[in-house]
């Protein structure tokens, strides 16, 4: 292939190509899907948020998402692009998947030290199995103080919130082995409580199911801390001293610009009140340090609030099976949005209990604050390089081999120059796995054995060809090992305890089944379990509308063999070799076992055998086999073998067949679009029972101006729950669900 093709074949498959950006801090993802609750075969569509300091952040452009069991079994690891913050994504849960929980890691290039993954983010996600999600038998309770930790004689307020909401009591206990308070827990597994006491150590004593727990309120230190208050119309930052530190330095931080650092002198037992709200009159966004030095003691951002919630206003609605619905959304004040937006049928609920509790956070008249956790506050984060993905490669030799190959290389070089001839290196082909060609082009590699490739980024699963040209080379043998993802694999799901033991339980009061669907007669019919993976792959696909001819274009093949896919033996060269191997493999193809008779062979859709036929000697004159069971003109009943041809000596015709490395390497995920189902007319569908309704990952809206959402009922809810969450420009952050029914809205 001519250099400019290849050129332009590498631009095809590049999608995104970014300047790297170095950047400090640790990251924080939140991750949004269309709904809480699942069932075994359905698609979970999610987004993610990737957090910095605050802000999107925009120096990560790969994102690793991996789906599993509670066992830590990974059932698929996703490599996702990350674009200003934001990547989109879709798994589809197995049909045969039998757990109630599906669990989630998430990590980028800021949770990898010493090519080991951190403290990925994880979530849980619930599986309906038999209409119910069973209660968890466990319980955990995650403690925050405000400013990070206890510190005795001070005002100390605290978030207590459990993952299970059946807590039967919970008592706050000093060190002495007395109660100071009771608490008392709302609906959403929470509580708050206000105290100040000269104990060291505080204690939560709390039950469920009979059983009694004790967890330890988390201490500083040194004991030294930030916190908000709001008293009258002043905003104020205390710093409550229990250390013996002379001094300290307070920061205001603005964007990139530091408004103020001062030296604070300290006092054991006093604190320090610093008015504020001067500093943050007409400001978004800034941040408050605490520190010594290089260590950070505590962190608290500000973000400016919404002055009002969101509206969910139904614009449009017809209660009736595939009837059309509009919805109009609308959110206060003029900042620009980037949405999520879901509608789930109302049977479906929403989870009242977080994955992982945010920081915590005082809210204000004004602002809302933010106090950063102890995992946050390091100063001295890696900076990072995430440029886009591309593919890169290395041959592996043995050292006196490869000392061996490279002077052997270098004297048949010398040699094709002194007769004046071209000396072919290694040749590079490749290939989506759903397409039929590859792209070939020459490469060259470096002493090291890495192979110069141009830069070469794509979407779902390439295969990779690669093969020396030169004859006398062909007799080395070598590994060659591909890499596309900048991210290592983790080899089990991370799965904290407390997300593992949220209690999402529940009992389904809808008519759904995975496997089974309903007429309007009441009769049960089991449902298509997918489609047929000849009829969805597009390469298969395209076997049918551009090779097949005649009867073999409207009639299933029973077997497909990809030749450019199937994991050949090294020994297979000859056309009679590998029919041989795959008679072996494929039972199908061989002898009947009773009278030795082998199925009839045909070739490139002839129909019946005759005619000036030529034969393909080797494997690199074969395309792909198909065999028929039934074949009508088939008289022994054995079936039919169709072999396509490319042709004498038409593929890889310059670089043989010889030492023909072959590899699939798995590329981005690809981001299919979710299907918004439309009925216009009559509707002829068999049945429709939907419980996504509607999801737009990536809906702009800008504060004061109204937008009407679309969408059509399946054939059974009469209920919705709509759930709008997202992030403004300039971080402010939105959650809201609205459940909307017939002649009554929650």
């Amino acid at each position: 292939m001519p250099k400019s093709d290849f050129i332009k074949y590498v631009y095809f498959l590049i999608c995104f190509i970014f300047s790297s950006v170095q950047l400090q801090a640790q990251s924080k993802i939140t991750f949004h899907t269309d709904r809480d609750y699942y069932f075994p075969g359905d698609t979970v569509w999610f987004k993610s948020y990737i957090h910095v300091d605050g802000n999107l952040d925009t120096a990560i452009h790969n994102l690793a998402v991996a789906f599993g069991k509670g066992t830590g079994e990974i059932l698929q690891q996703q490599l996702n692009k990350a674009s200003l913050g934001i990547s989109f994504g879709q798994y589809v849960l197995p049909i045969d998947f039998e757990d109630s929980d599906l669990f989630v890691n998430i990590f980028s290039k800021r949770n990898i030290k010493d090519d080991a993954v951190l403290d990925p983010a994880a979530f849980k996600l619930a599986v309906i199995q038999n209409k119910a999600v069973p209660t968890v038998n466990e319980a955990n309770l995650y403690i925050q103080v405000e400013g990070n930790g206890w510190i005795p004689n001070a005002v100390n307020k605290l978030r207590f919130q459990w993952n299970n909401k059946n807590i039967e009591q919970a008592l706050l206990v000093d060190e002495q082995g007395k109660e100071l308070q009771t608490l008392k827990i709302d609906n959403k597994a929470l509580a708050m409580a206000e105290i100040q006491s000269p104990t060291n150590k505080l204690y939560v004593h709390w039950k469920y199911k009979d059983k009694s727990y004790v967890d330890t309120v988390p201490s500083i230190e040194p004991l030294v801390r930030m916190r908000v208050t709001e008293e009258n119309d002043s905003t104020r930052i205390w710093i409550d001293n229990q250390s013996e530190l002379p001094a300290i330095s307070f920061q205001y931080i603005q964007g990139d610009y530091t408004i103020l650092d001062t030296l604070l002198n300290l006092e054991k037992g006093k604190a320090l009140k610093i008015p504020i709200e001067n500093w943050m009159a007409g400001r978004f966004n800034g941040k408050f340090l605490l520190k010594d030095k290089e260590q950070i003691y505590s962190k608290i951002i500000f973000k400016a609030k919404l002055a009002d919630s969101i509206k969910i206003e139904p614009e449009y609605m017809i209660y009736r099976p595939y009837g059309p619905q509009r919805v109009q959304l609308e959110i206060p004040g003029e900042e620009e949005w980037n949405l999520s937006v879901s509608v789930v049928d109302g049977l479906i609920p929403n989870s009242e209990l977080e994955n992982k509790s945010e920081d915590y956070q005082f809210e204000g008249r004004k602002f809302i604050f933010y106090y950063a956790s102890k995992s946050n506050l390091s100063v001295n984060a890696v900076q990072i390089d995430d440029p886009i993905a591309f593919l890169s490669g290395k041959i592996i030799m043995k050292d006196e081999k490869w000392q061996e190959f490279m002077e052997l290389r270098n004297d048949r070089e010398k040699r094709a120059k002194r007769k004046q001839e071209k000396f072919r290196g290694s040749s590079f082909g490749i290939k989506k796995l759903a397409h039929l060609n590859y792209v070939y082009r020459e490469v060259n590699f470096d002493s090291l054995g890495h192979i110069i490739l141009p830069n070469i980024t794509f979407e779902d699963t390439a295969q990779i060809r690669f093969v020396q040209i030169d004859k006398r080379l062909k007799t080395f043998d070598y590994d060659l090992v591909w890499k596309f993802s900048p991210l290592p694999s983790i080899p089990n799901l991370t799965i904290p305890v407390f997300v593992k033991n949220l209690d999402y339980s529940m009992q389904y009061q809808g008519e759904f089944d995975p496997l089974t669907y309903s007429d309007d007669f009441g009769k049960t019919f089991i449902k298509p379990v997918g489609i047929e993976r000849k009829r969805n792959n597009p390469f298969y696909r395209d076997l049918n509308e551009k090779n097949s001819l005649d009867w073999f274009l409207f009639n299933d093949a029973n077997l497909n063999i990809d030749l450019e896919v199937e994991d050949l033996p090294p020994y297979v060269f000859e056309f009679k070799e590998l029919m041989r191997h795959l008679r072996r493999k494929y039972p199908e193809l061989g002898p009947d076992g009773v009278s030795n008779l082998q199925p009839m062979m045909l070739f490139n859709n002839a129909t019946m055998a005759g005619g000036n036929v030529q034969i393909p000697a080797d494997i690199t004159e074969v395309s792909y086999i198909r065999y028929y069971k039934n074949y009508p003109f088939d008289n022994k009943g054995l079936g039919l073998i169709m072999v396509y041809t490319t042709g004498i000596n038409y593929r890889n015709k310059d670089i043989g067949i010889s030492k023909i490395k072959k590899l699939l390497v798995p590329g981005y995920h690809v981001l299919e679009e979710f299907h918004q189902a439309k009925y216009e007319g009559e509707v002829l569908v068999d049945y429709d029972d939907r419980q996504t309704l509607y999801w737009n990952p990536d809906l702009a809206m800008k504060g004061g101006e109204p937008m009407t959402i679309s969408f059509y009922n399946s054939g059974r809810n009469s209920s919705f729950n709509i759930r709008v969450q997202g992030v403004s420009k300039s971080g402010k952050i939105i959650d809201m669900v609205k459940h909307i029914q017939e002649f009554e809205e929650d």
